[in-house]
């Protein structure tokens, strides 16, 4: 929807993030910020749609998130069009490739879009295999298996924390009040929870040196 129609709590150039039980919502600006992208996650038992964009119901997920903050469900009654998709899950591969083959991004490793770095590690992926490849053209399979061999550890980690975040964000019950808490609580020390995330936004693919290799 465009941002000039929304209300000023949404026009932050920041992307907000709303948890309940068995949903969750995200919104942020695009266009260059001329709209707001809003995209409703809910937990169901029905048969999945198939394609990426079949036309939604917006009735029956407003039904889903009535009892939910107001502006969070005036948000969402601004919609005037909604497109569904599934979301599916995969255990990390141990392998990505065999002889002259190999794979990367969402082919070698999909995740659940709940940490945002699906984009990311296929950027990762791509340098460091160009990389492994240019250093070491007289020996093509033993770059791509040192490549997988750095790359499968770190994308394992992203794969399994962004499952773990699907989890901690439809929580209910106890659990769910345990986690407002520590939130809550830190908002009195933000570089801590920052501090968790070292390892995912303090890396960088170009310090990934290939060495020499031989077939």
């Amino acid at each position: 929807i465009r941002r000039d129609k929304v209300a000023a709590m949404f026009k932050a150039q920041k992307t907000g993030l709303w948890l309940g039980t068995r949903a969750h919502l995200v919104h942020y600006p695009i266009a260059n910020g001329q709209l707001l992208n809003i995209v409703a996650i809910v937990e169901t038992t029905s048969a999945p749609p198939t394609g990426w964009s079949t036309p939604g119901e917006a009735d029956k997920l407003l039904r889903c998130f009535e009892n939910w903050s107001k502006p969070a469900y005036s948000l969402l009654q601004q919609v005037a069009e909604w497109r569904i998709w599934a979301l599916y899950d995969r255990d990390p591969a141990l392998a990505w490739g065999k002889g002259r083959v190999t794979l990367l991004g969402d082919a070698a490793h999909p995740m659940l879009p709940f940490l945002a770095q699906g984009g990311a590690m296929a950027i990762e992926d791509a340098w460091v295999l160009a990389v492994f490849l240019k250093e070491n053209l007289g020996s093509p399979q033993a770059a791509l298996r040192a490549y997988e061999n750095i790359r499968i550890t770190r994308t394992t980690q992203v794969v399994e924390t962004s499952r773990s975040n699907a989890t901690m964000f439809h929580l209910s019950g106890r659990q769910r009040l345990m986690r407002n808490i520590a939130l809550t609580a830190s908002r009195a020390a933000p570089q801590l929870l920052l501090k968790k995330y070292d390892w995912l936004y303090g890396y960088n693919a170009l310090d990934e040196k290939p060495g020499d290799f031989s077939d």
